[in-house]
């Protein structure tokens, strides 16, 4: 793949949503002030075309009151487009969700954020740490497994219990039939 943005952009993390002709690229637009996701559109992963930036950034106070600063997935499911992206939330990583019928305009969802880290399996509040100051809950990828009738997201998340001698990385685990309400597994 070979693509440079626009040059007052830069381009950070990125994922690839192949659909139909061609394949849109989505990426971390690195320079402040970030207040959306690059979009670009191939039919060769050679020749691009810009698409208008994903607006992300929401106001003081809400989940995305900083910018996008997490790698998402983009998933294709009865005529919606949903698009995952996370962000830094009070000390905690969290994902939320922006939909679309046709790839250009988004609307960011209203129980943002749709994805959090809760339950006994996942450390889901901040300690204050040298190290590992932030709860980690990032970079979803998303799949529908026909067997439960459901979809199912893995991510990069910690265990409740870690220290410096086992960090408690972790590959976060959450399944969900609407993929707006999820369950932590």
């Amino acid at each position: 793949m070979i693509f440079r943005p626009a040059r007052s952009k830069r381009l950070w993390d990125t994922w690839l949503f192949p659909w139909k002709d061609g394949y849109h690229l989505f990426f971390l637009e690195s320079e402040l002030p970030n207040r959306g996701l690059g979009h670009a559109f191939s039919k060769d992963l050679v020749h691009w075309e810009i698409w208008p930036s994903i607006k992300t950034w929401g106001e003081p106070g809400e989940w995305n009151e900083m910018p996008l600063v997490l790698t998402g997935t983009t998933v294709h499911h009865e005529g919606t487009f949903y698009l995952y992206a996370g962000a830094h939330f009070r000390g905690t990583q969290v994902v939320g969700l922006f939909t679309s019928k046709d790839l250009v305009e988004w609307t960011e969802h209203p129980e943002n954020p749709v994805m959090r880290p809760e339950g006994p399996h996942y450390q889901s509040e901040p300690v204050p740490d040298f190290f590992y100051d932030v709860v980690d809950w990032r970079d979803p990828c998303i799949m529908f497994n026909e067997s439960d009738d459901h979809y199912h997201a893995f991510l990069c998340a910690r265990l409740p219990q870690w220290s410096h001698e086992d960090s408690g990385a972790a590959v976060g685990r959450l399944r969900s039939r609407d993929l707006i309400h999820w369950e932590c597994l």
